[in-house]
């Protein structure tokens, strides 16, 4: 079986053109009409923040001020997505990132 995209890995495609999105545009490619209008955009650019990928300060919209702009910078060399590995703690397994050399 397949898993199906995450909405971070979606969004992710959608922003490795290097190009401005807007709000309206995520929530119709990335959300889908489902999404009841409740959408986490900013956690999504979090979760690819920490996976090491450049993404600037949305930008706020002139004219319309409840739409935001996102894009990935792809100058320079792309970042490493970070590796999850698993540690016992305590007795306890819990998620960390591995060393950057490992």
């Amino acid at each position: 079986m397949t898993r199906k995209p995450s909405q971070a890995d979606r969004l992710l495609k959608l922003l490795s053109d290097g190009q401005p999105h807007s709000t309206i545009e995520i929530l119709a490619r990335v959300y889908g009409t489902g999404h009841s209008g409740v959408a986490r955009i900013g956690a999504r650019i979090a979760d690819l923040k920490a996976r090491g990928y450049d993404i600037p300060d949305a930008v706020r919209d002139k004219e319309n001020p409840t739409v935001f702009w996102y894009r990935m910078s792809l100058t320079g060399p792309a970042k490493a997505e970070r590796r999850i590995v698993y540690v016992e703690v305590d007795g306890v397994m819990k998620a960390q990132y591995a060393p950057a050399n490992g």
